[in-house]
């Protein structure tokens, strides 16, 4: 995934379309621009309901790697990742547009990509 996403979808929107049980977001308003490290939505399994919910986006680094969130899981077979790789650990993301960074006219640009 990339480090800049937007969800922007109605909060009714999102509980039809991944069949939530459980919504403990309270208000969640459109947000355009979602980074690493901020409170973003998520969907997952608790006690057999599918929970929306607010959670941080990043995992804390491995040791010795240094203090940034980690936002891209790359080594799946890194002994360090195995663990967190089970499905009990996943969760949905409710993304409607996710960037890549790219170039414009030899400078730095984000391409947003969405699905409709």
């Amino acid at each position: 995934m990339c480090n800049l996403y937007s969800s922007v979808r109605s909060q009714d929107e999102i509980r039809r379309t991944f069949a939530v049980d459980r919504d403990e977001t309270g208000n969640l308003p459109p947000l355009p621009g979602i980074f690493p490290d901020q409170m973003a939505p998520v969907i997952h399994a608790a006690g057999g309901e599918r929970v929306l919910t607010m959670m941080r986006w990043g995992f804390p680094p491995p040791p010795k790697v240094g203090s940034q969130p980690v936002t891209n899981v790359r080594n799946v077979a890194s002994p360090y990742w195995r663990p967190w790789l089970k499905p009990a650990h996943r969760c949905l993301v409710p993304v409607t547009s996710w960037t890549k960074p790219g170039r414009l006219h030899k400078r730095l640009a984000f391409v947003f990509f969405a699905v409709t």
